[in-house]
């Protein structure tokens, strides 16, 4: 998992969201991560990724791939910082597995980048800082770091991001002007509690329309909003993905039971695509030289 430098400015003792950190038991690396039968059948971006993973696995030069994004993509306190993408995060990615928070990082600066490209009134955080760990440790920054993205986003029309709430990723789409906070969760028959993320926003939203004079209303939770429902498994993350574009739609709506959004699981083509996204991102963002968010001094992974 990658290193949390806002957390360690603040030096807390480290949490980490179960379910999300551990190697997985079936990755061994320098071992293929797809059969040639299932490489068969993979898109373009997959089988590129695959044959990076294995050139550099194999000769043992690195362990994982590292990703570098500036303040202004995630609205972060230092001006250039680092995420490292694990070879056993790929494996996971890969297989449909539960993704790691690297993964979920990398699809939201995909994100970022494609609404900067279409000029979308929309913001994203960071997940990694927005996560149920990083909320119980030093929920004081939390609130300061979305009080700061209220302020910078004043004109945005919606602030999004990835939640962890423990072993299961979930959307959140804050809509400032209508006060309201949509939860997209895949499993929203499972009980989830979300009484310290709600106060975080809901203090970082107060704190906002003091600071700017503005009439202070409360923010409305909507942890049920209608969403795709997941079948049995750990495809949560790219559920949560696939949720970030659906509520792209938000911003074309009066009002959010105009958004129409079916409660089906996503079909394989779905998750096939997403998996290709962010295998694309990887290679000519990250990985190509001219990528925007490629390492210029990588150094060991």
């Amino acid at each position: 998992m990658t290193k949390d430098v806002a957390a360690t400015e603040l030096k807390p003792k480290k949490v980490a969201p179960a379910g999300m950190t551990s190697s997985n038991k079936n990755f061994t690396i320098g071992q293929p991560l797809l059969t040639a039968d299932e490489l068969q059948s993979a898109g373009p971006a997959i089988t590129a990724l695959h044959n990076y993973y294995t050139r550099l696995s194999m000769a043992k030069k690195k362990s994982g791939i590292m990703v570098a994004f500036k303040r202004i993509h995630l609205l972060r306190s230092l001006d250039s910082e680092f995420l490292v993408v694990a070879f056993a995060d790929l494996y996971e990615l890969f297989h449909y597995d539960a993704l790691d928070m690297s993964i979920l990082r990398c699809y939201t600066l995909h994100m970022v980048k494609e609404a900067k490209a279409k000029a979308l009134p929309v913001v994203f955080l960071d997940p990694e800082l927005m996560s149920l760990s990083t909320i119980t440790v030093h929920k004081s920054y939390v609130v300061d770091y979305v009080t700061k993205a209220f302020g910078k986003c004043a004109k945005k029309q919606c602030i999004m991001f990835a939640h962890n709430p423990g072993g299961h990723w979930i959307l959140v789409a804050i809509v400032p002007k209508w006060n309201k906070v949509l939860y997209f969760d895949s499993l929203r028959s499972r009980p989830c509690n979300h009484n310290l993320l709600k106060e975080a926003l809901d203090e970082a939203f107060l704190s906002y329309t003091t600071t700017y004079g503005m009439v202070s209303k409360k923010l409305a939770h909507v942890t049920k909003f209608p969403c795709h429902q997941q079948r049995p498994g750990n495809e949560c993350g790219f559920y949560t993905a696939h949720h970030m574009m659906l509520a792209l739609g938000l911003l074309d709506v009066d009002k959010p039971e105009d958004l129409e959004v079916v409660t089906t699981p996503l079909g394989e083509d779905v998750l096939d695509n997403i998996r290709e996204d962010i295998a694309s991102f990887i290679m000519s963002e990250v990985i190509d030289k001219k990528g925007e968010f490629h390492c210029q001094r990588p150094g060991q992974v």
